[in-house]
């Protein structure tokens, strides 16, 4: 009811995400409609909201897909990451964009999607990433999501890492 009141994007994203914390199937229902017809930023809100809740990753594929080529960088995380658990191999390529765009935002949001996907690869690719690209905020979210991987693989990267000439970068490393 809320979001069929609120014009605004901003309030209909805040009822999205309310909704994400209710439980029932109302929810998933009303989730599932606004990711088909909402606005990006919308859509972006319902399919988080939908991982969340954990509902099945193949019953959201069909809209991950199609916006996993959205121009909204967070509707394109979101349905990455669902992607990723339905068909590995495309999730894999909108990943390797990201992580190799010239856009540094682009790759920091790479390595927080790389945060959630626990593959050997994947926490290489973190260590790649926390040890030599050249923006520090793009190593900064590489050191945070290699804090989410195996301790025995992730461990000597960032003490790698924790040597670096960049003190913010080695204090995260250290702490992390």
């Amino acid at each position: 009811k809320i979001y069929a009141q609120c014009k605004q994007e901003f309030l209909q994203v805040l009822a999205v995400k309310l909704a994400g914390g209710v439980s029932g199937s109302e929810p998933v229902a009303f989730l599932s409609e606004v990711l088909d017809a909402g606005s990006p930023r919308v859509q972006a809100a319902a399919l988080e909201a939908l991982a969340r809740k954990k509902v099945d990753p193949g019953a959201m594929g069909r809209a991950a897909a199609l916006h996993i080529n959205s121009p909204l960088l967070k509707l394109k995380v979101s349905a990455l990451l669902v992607l990723s658990r339905v068909d590995p191999a495309a999730g894999l390529h909108a990943l390797t964009e990201l992580l190799e765009s010239e856009d540094d935002v682009q790759r920091v949001e790479g390595a927080y999607a790389l945060g959630y996907l626990r593959a050997a690869e994947a926490t290489s690719v973190l260590g790649d990433l926390a040890i030599a690209d050249p923006r520090s905020p793009v190593r900064m979210q590489a050191i945070k999501s290699l804090a989410k991987h195996d301790p025995a693989q992730a461990i000597p990267l960032l003490a790698k890492v924790a040597n670096s000439s960049n003190a913010r970068v080695a204090a995260l490393a250290a702490r992390a």
